[in-house]
């Protein structure tokens, strides 16, 4: 939750391309281990 806020509060036109994409490959990644938590949990 923390890093979302932080993500949605950045000012884009002073950050650095890969910057961007690297904070949107952590958040995708978060993604996809809560969801792969949620679906051990449920099974």
């Amino acid at each position: 939750m923390a890093l979302a806020r932080k993500v949605i509060v950045l000012d884009y036109k002073t950050l650095e391309p890969e910057s961007i994409w690297a904070m949107a490959a952590v958040v995708f990644t978060l993604r996809i281990g809560y969801y792969w938590l949620v679906a051990k949990k449920i099974q």
